[in-house]
């Protein structure tokens, strides 16, 4: 969950997580588990790509350029791995 505050002229901006509010996943045992609710400005890999609630992909980003530069690498020294 992300809670947005407005101000006075009408922006709105995140605001952070309140402790006091705490969700809970039901189990199929019919006992719940607290939801772990992280700080926003921690990214998380969700469907396979890096995100944050306030849409910064700077990680996504980071990752992907790590995965070129060693695919770039292996191509200059002509050795693909077989996967």
């Amino acid at each position: 969950m992300v809670d947005y505050k407005w101000d006075a002229e009408g922006f709105w901006r995140y605001e952070e997580t309140n402790e006091d509010e705490k969700l809970y996943d039901p189990l199929p045992d019919r006992s719940s588990v607290k939801n772990e609710q992280l700080p926003l400005d921690v990214s998380e890999k969700t469907l396979g790509i890096w995100t944050k609630p306030t849409r910064d992909c700077d990680k996504n980003l980071e990752v992907t350029e790590t995965t070129i530069e060693t695919w770039t690498s292996h191509l200059e020294a002509d050795r693909l791995l077989a996967k």
